[in-house]
């Protein structure tokens, strides 16, 4: 997989970077708020009262739009007092005092409403957004882990060994690659839903067996299982191939006489780089084919050589150029 960003977080940082505050703590950060609020109006106002200002009052209301567009109501109603209290000390000794101080009341509480109900408004719409982007990326989470796997089976399909490649470069790893056999007559004689049931089990045998390494349903009635576990000796992995294929032959297909077994092929080596996961997987679909010829219900192995695997790949290239 490369380093680009997935759509998920590509359409988070588009659309949807809504920025966390700071302070965490709510309780802390409105005291934040409140002191800068009242810092900042004590000064503007003391300013004001040296300079003499002849219209004091539309200075300050313009800290009453500023303070609650950015921190609410609370700080916006700490700015607008302090507008009303400088503004009954300025007009009281003035002519229409009282018409002065309702006007400057009348203006400073609207803007602190309307300011406030947009502030809000808009805490909310963020709020929406956030939850929206969360849903959002849920879902695409859920579609990538959708695409990566088989609807069947619930394992891993082909495109999901493919995105894996990078995580086994560089290690020791056992690539298996199993066929069930005559699955046709089972799809045949028992119907498509008995074949359906033997892919499932398979798959739960597999995942079973082999615990926490990597199984995949390569395609139709294929699977792959990739062991990536460098303290694992070639007769352990062995092992767990006969333990496999004992425990499925134990197992009767559909309560009847049928049964269910599978060939299988194998190899082990060292992955360079992810080129070697595609010879690796063409040597041990080799051996599967030689698995199939010697009779079915066989499980071949080999060392991985990449020499025998170009030459493996060479001849399937060569053949299908043939065919054209």
């Amino acid at each position: 997989m490369d380093n680009k960003q997935n759509l998920s977080e590509k359409i988070d940082e588009k659309l949807f970077s809504l920025k966390q505050p700071k302070i965490k703590d709510k309780k802390l950060r409105e005291l934040v708020h409140l002191t800068i609020t009242v810092s900042v109006m004590v000064l503007l106002t003391v300013m004001i009262w040296d300079l003499g200002v002849s219209h004091p009052n539309m200075i300050l209301i313009t800290g009453v739009v500023v303070f609650t567009s950015l921190f609410g109501f609370i700080s916006g109603g700490v700015a607008a007092l302090d507008v009303i209290i400088y503004s009954i000390i300025f007009f009281v000794n003035k002519q229409q005092a009282l018409e002065n101080i309702i006007v400057t009341l009348i203006g400073t509480l609207f803007c602190l409403f309307f300011v406030g109900f947009l502030h809000k408004y808009n805490g909310n719409t963020l709020k929406q957004l956030e939850t929206a982007n969360l849903l959002l990326q849920q879902d695409v989470t859920s579609l990538e882990k959708a695409a990566l796997t088989d609807q069947l089976t619930k394992i891993g399909n082909r495109m999901a060994f493919r995105s894996d490649y990078e995580t086994y470069e560089g290690k020791f790893v056992y690539l298996m690659i199993i066929d069930i056999d005559n699955f046709k007559h089972v799809n045949d004689f028992y119907g498509h839903s008995a074949g359906d049931y033997a892919l499932k089990i398979m798959s739960k045998v597999l995942k079973k067996v082999f615990n926490d390494d990597k199984c995949y349903r390569y395609g139709g009635d294929e699977f792959l299982v990739i062991s990536a576990k460098e303290d694992r000796p070639p007769q352990e992995f062995a092992r767990l191939a006969a333990q496999l294929k004992q425990q499925i032959k134990d197992l009767y297909f559909n309560k009847s006489d049928f049964e269910l077994h599978f060939s299988a092929g194998y190899v082990y080596g060292y992955v360079e780089t992810h080129e070697d996961l595609r010879y690796m997987v063409g040597q041990a679909d080799k051996k599967l084919y030689e698995a199939k010829n010697s009779g079915k219900n066989t499980i071949c192995s080999a060392e991985y050589s990449r020499e025998t695997a170009k030459e493996i790949l060479g001849h399937i290239v060569r053949t299908d150029d043939n065919k054209k």
